[in-house]
């Protein structure tokens, strides 16, 4: 049931993922954190974290797509 909601946020979360870019170097952690907190709470938006300023194109989009594949594991239904 928790798909349903994550996969719409993903696509959100892979759409900021893939604008703007800068050559300073952004805190991984705490940007993939708030990629985190935002698939959790189904609030993402396509403009990128400000936490996450400065981290490049490519490390964003990686740290989406872990956040993404955990949450996806997360959703996962249980075996009895």
């Amino acid at each position: 049931m928790r798909a349903r909601y994550i996969v719409p946020a993903a696509f959100a979360v892979m759409t900021f993922a893939l604008t703007g870019c800068s050559d300073e170097g952004g805190n991984e952690a705490d940007c993939k954190a708030e990629i985190t907190k935002q698939l959790k709470s189904g609030k993402t938006s396509e403009d990128k974290p400000e936490v996450c300023e400065g981290i490049s194109d490519k490390d964003l989009e990686r740290l989406a797509k872990e956040a993404i594949s955990e949450q996806m594991k997360d959703a996962k239904p249980k075996a009895p």
